[in-house]
């Protein structure tokens, strides 16, 4: 069930990220009731508030991402899902950059689209309750436990550092 959830998303993302035109090149967005919201009662220039939902929408849109990285890769970090994010992103961007040049390549585009990877695998954790997956570094490596500590100087029975030494 969650692979096919995830082939489609991939499908869609593909779709959205390498389409030959902006996805929303015929959707008035002053049409749409959050738009309004922020211009008429926020007071947000209407160039604001168009910038504010585009961003909103990279940012749902790489959540997705994130929680189904999480959830399919159970020894993936929240890092390391981020950082995939991030690299997936570029990606598009370059590709947009290089094979469509009707699209606009952008450098908020990679931010907010890894912002969104980063909640949505905070998300997976929160759903899954498996907050110690923050950190893989953290989460490869054993506790230290019962550390002992010697002294460097000379002890009474004339060690130096755990090396017995002739007085």
């Amino acid at each position: 069930m969650i692979w096919g959830v995830a082939t489609l998303y991939a499908v869609a993302l593909a779709l959205i990220g390498f389409w030959p035109t902006h996805v929303d090149r015929d959707i008035d967005l002053f049409d749409l009731a959050p738009v309004r919201w922020l211009v008429s009662d926020v007071g947000l220039l209407p160039a604001v508030a168009e910038s504010t939902i585009e961003m909103l929408a990279n940012v749902v849109l790489f959540v997705p991402l994130g929680v189904l990285a999480m959830l399919l890769a159970p020894r993936l970090s929240r890092r390391a899902t981020t950082w995939g994010g991030f690299g997936l992103s570029v990606f598009i961007e370059l590709g947009q950059a290089v094979a469509r040049p009707e699209r606009t390549a952008s450098l908020t585009d990679v931010l907010t689209n890894t912002w969104g990877a980063y909640l949505g695998a905070t998300l997976a954790l929160v759903m899954t309750n498996q907050s110690h997956r923050t950190i893989s570094a953290r989460s490869s490596r054993p506790p230290v436990t019962n550390v002992q500590v010697s002294s460097l100087g000379p002890s009474e029975s004339g060690d130096v550092g755990g090396r017995r030494t002739e007085a």
